[in-house]
């Protein structure tokens, strides 16, 4: 059981940590005037620009982080055989 939610950790820290570095390097304000800028690791989960500077949680980059984290985890564990 403890293997489990080792593994569990494991992965979000993963995912976590990728989306944090992708955080880190997204750049301050858009290369083009009206331009969006966006991180997120596989899919992106904010943005901000446009003409008038908004900000949007994109919630299905967040909902298919989510889900590819738990497909991940599915993965290893087969794999690991835990």
């Amino acid at each position: 059981m403890k293997s489990r939610k080792l593994l569990k950790g494991l992965v979000a820290a993963v995912f976590c940590a990728a989306n944090l570095l992708s955080y880190l390097r997204m750049p301050a304000e858009s290369s083009m005037d009206d331009g969006f800028v966006t991180f997120g690791w596989p899919f992106d989960v904010y943005g901000y620009g446009g003409f008038w500077t908004h900000h949007v949680i994109i919630w299905t980059g967040i909902i298919a982080n989510v889900f590819l984290a738990f497909c991940c985890y599915r993965i290893a564990r087969r794999l690991l055989r835990w």
